[in-house]
């Protein structure tokens, strides 16, 4: 299947433009593909996964860019390389651009958007975690230890978890961790 679910050679035809990702949605692993493949190569590294993207299209014609949310088919050796603001090759249908297929030919070409720095990824997520969900974790970690609802050896593990996946900077996770140490502190 080519661009508008028709067989073509990719860029033979549509109006050629850059998207930029504004929202994936890689929570469905299993979703149906475009082709009702239920069998996921994916699982092996092989094939294509299936995401749910949001993508702001600017196209070359000019006209004002837009945006278009749908299932595209992203090559797994990439998977990883789609996140927010990822720029990709795309190509529009030109009797309905709200149709658009990924050059990944081009992606590749282009040097396939290495994945994200960890440090600046770590960076993004604590800033986009409202500060009242984070005392709120922190909260309710505490309180279950105090309860004995949580030992402290899982507290440390949900404190490192957090601090490896940005939830919490290394001045909040120790400051919790005095909290249980020596609860005098908090």
């Amino acid at each position: 299947m080519g661009l508008f679910r028709r067989k073509r050679k990719v860029g033979a035809a549509g109006i050629p433009g850059t998207a930029r990702v504004v929202d994936v949605d890689t929570s469905d692993f299993w979703r149906t593909t475009p082709n009702n493949d239920h069998f996921h190569l994916a699982e092996i590294g092989l094939g294509h996964v299936v995401n749910r993207l949001t993508l702001e299209i600017t196209l070359n014609d000019g006209r004002d860019a837009y945006q278009v949310t749908d299932d595209f088919k992203v090559p797994t050796k990439f998977d990883s390389h789609v996140v927010l603001d990822t720029r990709l090759p795309v190509f529009a249908d030109p009797d309905d651009p709200t149709i658009v297929e990924v050059n990944w030919y081009a992606f590749e070409a282009e040097g396939g958007n290495p994945p994200p720095d960890a440090a600046v990824t770590k960076a993004r997520l604590h800033d986009e975690f409202p500060d009242a969900s984070r005392t709120a974790m922190i909260e309710g970690w505490v309180t279950a230890v105090q309860m004995g609802g949580m030992t402290s050896a899982q507290f440390d593990d949900a404190i490192d978890g957090a601090l490896k996946g940005g939830l919490l900077d290394a001045d909040e996770a120790d400051a919790a961790r005095r909290r249980v140490n020596d609860p005098g502190t908090g």
